[in-house]
């Protein structure tokens, strides 16, 4: 069985990182959504308000929304993506307010710097 060297744990590290990263902004998004609806379910949300309320960087909101696409959460408009609108899964972790989702170890919003 051969070791993985330095730099393929360095990577999957790194990879890990991002993924839960992504799932943190991902659910900060909808939570966000979900409290700018107004209870106005069929509202789609521009990404760069999105951007400006939570202060995060645009590279790292186009990642977040992927990711919550992926999971079922968001519906994405545009070529690149501009707006994203709750489906009915995302109340599964809209909910869960008794449920602290804590950032990442090290997270930053800037990151990764543009």
């Amino acid at each position: 069985m051969a070791m993985r060297s330095d730099w393929e744990r360095a990577e999957s590290r790194l990879v890990e990182a991002t993924i839960v990263t992504d799932r943190f902004l991902a659910i900060r998004i909808c939570r966000e959504i979900s409290r700018t609806e107004s209870g106005d379910k069929l509202k789609w949300a521009f990404l760069q308000s999105i951007e400006e309320s939570l202060g995060l960087a645009e590279n790292a909101v186009q990642r977040a929304v992927r990711y919550g696409a992926e999971q079922g959460w968001l519906l994405l408009e545009g070529h690149p993506v501009h707006s994203v609108i709750l489906c009915d899964a995302a109340a599964e972790i809209i909910d869960l307010r008794d449920t602290a989702v804590e950032p990442p170890v090290g997270y930053s919003p800037q990151w990764p710097p543009d």
